[in-house]
């Protein structure tokens, strides 16, 4: 598909870029949304039969159900759960991790960890435990973090699959109202199929050792007070991470 336009748009003396994204409403808010531009190449991605790239398929949209899914989580957690403040950790996480790579791996690291990847692994983390619980109070968010770094390795290695939070097998479409009957019937798909085995394996290689190396990427670079409070990772077995393996 053509990328999106952009246009200028002038009034009263100010004047701002605009662009246009190519949207088709599927019904019940959803919509699916054209794929934006890549600038350069950012690694290799999966093939579909035909040689069609994943990359040209438009996205399916469910902004408004993926928020209201976040209102009906943050109206049932109790006071002072650390659910939102583990998802800025993993981004932070995630940017330690892009120290030092060359301009194509940053670009592919970026896109197989995107925030919206770190988001479903988030829900999907909360919702296979109904709602957060005593578990995500504050004093338990080292413990919450690393459990969301070692799910997020065993999807990227597929000894888990990483569904969209609401289309997905468990999902919470119950919660979020209606939604079209053509969602409803699909099969869910693993959000990271996009990307080949290589890649996979290397984001997965990358984050544990980041993980790994917290403390001393800390000293080096600086992060987050929060990160800064966690403790050195303990031994990697304990933490149900070999130390020979992802």
């Amino acid at each position: 598909p053509p990328p999106p336009c952009r246009t200028d748009y002038g009034c009263c003396r100010l004047s701002m870029a605009v662009r246009l994204i190519p949207a088709v409403h599927l019904g019940d808010g959803v919509f699916l949304v054209a794929p934006p531009p890549s600038p350069s190449p950012v690694g290799p991605l999966s093939e579909l039969p035909g040689g069609l790239r994943t990359d040209a398929l438009w996205g399916v949209n469910t902004a408004r159900q993926e928020q209201k899914l976040l209102c009906w989580v943050q109206e049932r957690a109790p006071p002072g759960a650390c659910y939102l403040k583990c998802l800025q950790l993993l981004k932070a996480l995630r940017d330690l991790g892009a120290r030092g790579l060359d301009p194509v791996a940053t670009a592919q690291w970026g896109r197989i960890l995107s925030s919206y990847m770190l988001k479903t692994a988030l829900l999907a983390v909360l919702l296979r435990e109904g709602v957060p619980a005593q578990g995500w109070d504050e004093a338990h968010l080292c413990d919450r973090l690393e459990e969301l770094v070692q799910f997020l390795r065993d999807c990227l290695l597929r000894r888990q699959t990483l569904f969209h939070c609401v289309l997905g097998p468990g999902g919470a479409a119950a919660e979020v109202g209606p939604l079209p009957k053509v969602l409803r019937e699909a099969a869910p798909v693993d959000l990271l199929a996009a990307f080949d085995r290589q890649a996979r394996e290397l984001a997965a290689s990358r984050l544990l050792s980041t993980w790994r190396r917290l403390p001393q990427l800390l000293r080096v670079y600086g992060g987050p007070r929060y990160l800064d409070r966690c403790p050195p990772p303990r031994s990697q077995r304990a933490q149900g991470f070999p130390e020979d393996q992802p």
